[in-house]
Formats: C-alpha cells, sequence, structure tokens
C-alpha cells in the first residue's frame, strides 16, 4: 500500500514539475488517500460476505470522522492498521446484526447510549486532540479548533443516535444501526486512552512479529 502510494505520488510529481516541501505534502496525502480507498472497499466487500456491509460502513465512518480530529493511538505500519479496523469493523458488525440487535432491550440501549456518550465526551476532554511525532499540534489554536471540531461530532453523532433508537422504538425497527454508531464511536474513544493503547500496541507486536517469521520462511 505504501508503495503504491509513493508511486502514484511520484507519478503525480513528475508530471506537474513539483519538488521539495510541496512532494512530501502530496505523498502524504496520497498515502491517506489510498489507504482510505483500500479500508473501505475491503470493509464493504467482506461486509457482503456477512451481510453486513452497510453496518460495516457505518462503523467504519463513524470510527474515522471523528478520527479526523481527535487523533489516537498508531500502529506500526499502514497494512497492520488497515488489518485491525477492517478486523473490527467486520467482527463488530456481525455480533451487532446477529446477536445484540436482538438481545437488547430499548430501555437498556438507551441507558448504554448515555452512558457512552457522557464517557467520549470527557474522554474527547481530557486527551483530544492526540497528536503524533509525524504530525505534531505545535499552537493551541489548533488543538481548540480540533477539539470543538470533537464536540460538534459527537453531538451530530448524539441526535443521529438517538433518532435511530427513537424510530427502532416508535416504528419497530432494528437497532442494529443505532448500535454500529455506539460501537465506532467507542472503538476510537478507546484508541485515545491508555488502555486502548496498550491493546492495540499489543496487537500491533504480535501481528509485527508474526509478518518477519512469515517473511523470513
Amino acid at each position: 500500500m505504501l508503495t503504491l502510494s509513493k508511486k502514484i505520488s511520484t507519478i503525480i510529481c513528475i508530471n506537474l514539475d513539483i519538488n521539495g516541501e510541496k512532494k512530501e505534502i502530496i505523498e502524504y496525502g496520497m498515502i491517506a488517500l489510498v489507504q482510505t480507498v483500500i479500508f473501505v472497499l475491503a470493509v464493504f466487500f467482506a461486509g457482503i460476505f456477512t451481510g453486513t456491509a452497510f453496518a460495516a460502513l457505518i462503523i467504519c465512518f463513524s470510527t474515522s470522522i471523528l478520527r479526523k480530529s481527535s487523533g489516537g493511538f498508531h500502529v506500526s505500519s499502514i497494512n497492520i492498521c488497515t488489518i485491525i479496523g477492517v478486523a473490527f469493523c467486520l467482527l463488530a458488525s456481525v455480533l451487532i446484526k446477529y446477536v445484540l440487535a436482538d438481545w437488547i432491550s430499548l430501555f437498556w440501549l438507551s441507558v448504554i447510549t448515555a452512558a457512552c456518550y457522557t464517557l467520549s465526551f470527557i474522554v474527547i476532554y481530557l486527551k483530544a486532540p492526540m497528536d503524533t511525532k509525524n504530525k505534531p499540534i505545535n499552537t493551541v489554536k489548533k488543538k481548540t479548533r480540533l477539539r470543538k471540531s470533537c464536540y460538534i461530532i459527537l453531538t451530530v453523532y448524539a441526535f443521529i443516535t438517538a433518532t435511530l433508537i427513537y424510530l427502532s422504538y416508535q416504528f419497530e425497527m432494528t437497532t442494529t444501526y443505532a448500535l454500529c454508531f455506539l460501537f465506532g464511536l467507542m472503538w476510537q474513544i478507546l484508541t485515545l486512552t491508555k488502555i486502548g493503547s496498550k491493546l492495540i500496541g499489543s496487537l500491533d507486536k504480535g501481528m509485527s512479529r508474526t509478518w518477519k517469521r512469515l517473511r523470513s520462511m
């Protein structure tokens, strides 16, 4: 994936005669674009086989949109990030559609929703935005802007989730999609915490070791 991104960005820079810092910006943007496209397509096609494509995409986008502003723990490579993300979206969507949607009552779903959003606002206030060495947040103004964006996104998510729960109650619709928003939200919130960082970091190390062993065989 990284090699493909660099080849595309190199071709663009050569054709437009771009060098230096602008070339690095284009390369970084292309990496993000290619990763996003591959990630979404992988989630969608994997979801088709399990009958949960739409649910998996909701989890995917609810996580990704908030992550743009909040940041979060980063693994060692794009490939591992994609594998973990796709696996989570797929497994969560299957669990929600075939188990939780029929098992959790609307009352308890409402309670869980209130708890999840309360926790999310607290974590965002304490932890977000979380920067990285490669992409530091150097100004207070930018940090304030990103945190404000997080609050707006959380408010929109809360409104959508509440609407979906209301529709489920009023018209006996499935609670699958409300649960998808909650799962996507809580996964991203988890990446902002120490517990989440350790958990994902352990997965990252395990997958990196496995990949090195496979390459050496």
